[in-house]
């Protein structure tokens, strides 16, 4: 069975492996207390499993990706390239989470897919400056064989 720490480390792995586009990486929850930016938090749920008549299952997982870039910045990455350097890292059949293992080589992921998102726009500043946050949602599709290494 595919727990949260899994999918958490496949999105990390996931995100720090977009390299400049963002050079602060992924963080899961709450994000570095002294953040370089751009940088991305993201949360990870669990929204359906399917049985199976075999050991097989299917999970399905929500992840959710917030990219922070201050307004204003001097070079670095655009939003642009943020934006393109994490959907790249999540969504395309390129993606690193393809590539994912888990704790069974039976578990891994099969489809991600862009997904919507109820994310609404923030007035208050972050860590007293004004960031942009690029948002996007993915849908994992996660086969598992039901077992716990």
């Amino acid at each position: 069975m595919v727990t949260v720490e899994d999918v958490n480390g496949a999105v990390k792995t996931a995100l720090d492996a977009v390299g400049a586009a963002l050079p602060g990486g992924g963080w899961s929850g709450s994000g570095p207390d002294e953040p370089t930016y751009p940088y991305a938090m993201f949360s990870c749920r669990v929204r359906d499993t399917v049985y199976s008549s075999g050991p097989l299952m299917t999970q399905w997982w929500r992840v959710t990706v917030r990219a922070y870039h201050p307004v204003g910045q001097e070079g670095g990455p655009t939003p642009a390239a943020i934006l393109q350097g994490v959907v790249g890292a999540t969504c395309l059949p390129t993606s690193p989470l393809y590539a994912a293992t888990f704790r069974n080589a039976t578990d891994k992921v099969l489809h991600a897919l862009p997904a919507d998102t109820d994310d609404e726009p923030s007035p208050v500043p972050l860590n007293g400056r004004d960031v942009l946050v690029l948002t996007t949602g993915v849908e994992l599709m996660v086969q598992s064989d039901r077992s716990v290494a």
